[in-house]
């Protein structure tokens, strides 16, 4: 069952709710009042529900000198382009031409903000809490994606190279 009609639902079953209410207390007028100010409650309450949560949670904008990890993040994947001849992923160096095989760069379909955010949802929710079971391991190791392809393969291979040196 959707979120949006389980809303409707118990906004209606509060409205019956309140208008039982004011029937009980001032008969029929007493309906008719309950009812319009249960109308005020139920607009007020679903426009502006999404600042009620947040302030109960006492949420504050992010801003990129607090997390510049976050906004690294998605400036880098709302930014990827792909080259349309060999669809490799673009260098971010490169400006209008893949610097492989000289090919048109575009912008990925699927890097928009929605799709950014959805995927940050996905992390949030399924691989940071996989991330931090293995953090406690003492062979985990962490190497820096955001660096230069060659550079993180060497790491790898360094990383790899220590771990056989030490099961050896």
């Amino acid at each position: 069952m959707g979120n949006l009609f389980k809303t409707a639902i118990l906004l209606a079953a509060l409205t019956c709710l309140v208008v039982l209410i004011g029937g009980a207390i001032g008969g029929q007028q007493g309906m008719l009042i309950a009812f319009v100010l249960a109308a005020g409650m139920n607009f007020a309450s679903y426009w502006f529900s999404d600042r009620i949560v947040l302030s109960m949670y006492r949420a504050r904008p992010v801003d990129e000198a607090s997390a510049p990890g976050l906004y690294a993040v998605v400036r880098r994947l709302a930014t990827r382009r792909i080259c349309v001849s060999c669809q490799t992923n673009a260098d971010p160096k490169a400006t209008d031409r893949c610097l492989k095989c000289g090919g048109r760069l575009e912008q990925r379909a699927d890097d928009n903000q929605d799709v950014v955010r959805e995927r940050l949802n996905v992390y949030v929710r399924e691989t940071k809490p996989v991330l931090e079971f293995y953090r406690e391991r003492p062979t985990f190791r962490v190497v820096n994606g955001a660096q230069a392809s060659d550079k993180v393969a060497q790491e790898l291979d360094m990383m790899i190279d220590d771990a056989a040196a030490a099961r050896a």
